[in-house]
């Protein structure tokens, strides 16, 4: 080396001699790493699609904010995917969005549930 500060640091790691032997790493490890990082990369991909989502329901669906719990929710997918625009609501009636709402409701939700969430 020409530059005199990393000379002087390797000069004194020869002289300590507290050499540690190298271990590889398993593949264990770097699998678990792979895995870990993956995760990672799936977790924002997943957090800015959401986002997205949201984003562009609010063009879509101003009002639709606050109706479910989630937004992203299995119900109100189903809702969304059957009436994909405020004025498909407004022609299928109340009936029919309370059918659709009831057709995907999870946990047992009662029909006084669903008529409040399709009159939102």
């Amino acid at each position: 080396k020409t530059d005199a500060a990393d000379a002087y640091y390797l000069g004194e790691l020869y002289y300590r001699e507290e050499f540690e032997p190298y271990e590889q790493r398993g593949i264990q490890l770097l699998n678990l790493r792979h895995l870990t990082r993956q995760h990672e990369s799936l977790t924002k991909a997943y957090v800015q699609t959401k986002l997205q989502f949201h984003a562009v329901l609010d063009q879509v669906f101003p009002e639709y904010v606050g109706v479910f719990g989630r937004i992203d929710g299995l119900t109100s997918l189903a809702v969304l995917q059957s009436f994909p625009t405020p004025q498909a609501v407004e022609e299928a009636g109340l009936e029919q969005v309370v059918a659709s709402i009831q057709s995907v409701a999870t946990r047992g939700r009662s029909q006084t549930w669903a008529v409040d969430k399709a009159k939102k």
